[in-house]
């Protein structure tokens, strides 16, 4: 059973060091991201869009660069006090543009205000500050009053829930016919699944921490029901949190999808081939200059070939862009 309680927790502690970002691998996974919802999003000025689990509001300030009224909500209350900070110091001309996280990477810097300028060129008049607030993803009333024109769900939030698919349904009753549902969710066959295995025989020497049970069960033929795997968050006051964490296949999210009206316009895998490196060697905050360089590399190339089989279908993470 997955406790909301406990996954509030989780990300609660995290609050202020959330965007600070000195690794490899977020980076990445957000500038995908984002790159993507910009290349997806349709150009309408004033309307309305809703960010699921927003956070800090990563996705939420960037819409509203874009000229959407955007409403955004969380469980962890801490990240949503973050988020609120953040909003105060953003000017309604776009000329002030605070970093959505922080990364000591000039690269990343420039990523993101490349996908600023991008999203502000879509706005015709000034910038809406988001909305935020503190609500669960469970419950109908966080969706109201719904006919949302775009909805994002990034952040792995759909994987942390137990009833994922009345959540989906939710989403797909708040989306106006024709609007957009921008889905990010950890995908259950990848190359970092291979990466426990191997660690498993290096007597944890990658530092996964998953039992043998646990990977023979997630790499094990598909179930109705996606496996869960135990996802640990290290706290700042040294306590480390176990979560479970819901894998999700393609081929179970397909029927889903089209359960509740939700046309499939685009996808990508994100770590398709970046995941070539163990995913924990790219969570250091310390990484020498022959691993920059050697993924900087295979970023380059996954970023040519994400959309396409079979490296869409290799990805640690899938992001979808949902028509309903």
């Amino acid at each position: 059973m997955i406790c909301s309680a406990q996954v509030a927790k989780a990300h609660n502690a995290m609050a202020m060091e959330y965007d600070i970002i000195h690794d490899l691998w977020y980076p990445h996974l957000l500038n995908t991201i984002h790159d993507f919802i910009i290349t997806h999003l349709p150009n309408q000025n004033n309307k309305t869009a809703l960010d699921v689990g927003c956070g800090t509001g990563l996705q939420s300030l960037l819409l509203a660069h874009a000229g959407y009224k955007v409403k955004g909500f969380d469980l962890a209350d801490k990240l949503i006090d973050v988020a609120l900070l953040k909003t105060s110091q953003l000017d309604s001309h776009g000329k002030h543009m605070p970093q959505l996280y922080k990364s000591p990477q000039i690269k990343n810097k420039l990523t993101q205000m490349a996908l600023l300028k991008a999203a502000s060129k879509l706005r015709q008049g000034p910038i809406i500050k988001p909305d935020f607030f503190v609500a669960d993803a469970t419950s109908e009333e966080s969706y109201y009053p719904g006919n949302f024109d775009v909805i994002v769900c990034c952040g792995s939030v759909l994987s942390f829930i137990d009833k994922y698919d009345q959540v989906l349904a939710i989403i797909s009753g708040a989306l106006r016919k024709g609007g957009l549902l921008f889905l990010e969710v950890e995908h259950r066959f990848s190359l970092d699944l291979l990466w426990p295995l191997i660690d498993i025989f290096l007597h944890g020497a990658l530092g996964y921490r998953r039992s043998f049970r646990e990977v023979i069960k997630t790499l094990a033929p598909c179930s109705q029901e996606p496996p869960k795997i135990v996802f640990p968050f290290f706290l700042s006051t040294g306590e480390c949190l176990d979560l479970p964490m819901r894998l999700f296949s393609t081929n179970c999210l397909s029927p889903l999808f089209k359960k509740h009206g939700l046309k499939e316009k685009a996808r990508l895998g994100i770590h398709s081939i970046t995941n070539i490196i163990p995913s924990t060697i790219l969570h250091k905050q310390k990484c020498g200059k022959i691993l920059k360089i050697t993924f900087a590399g295979l970023s380059t190339l996954e970023k040519k070939l994400n959309d396409k089989w079979p490296c869409w279908k290799l990805g640690s993470r899938i992001m979808y862009a949902l028509e309903k």
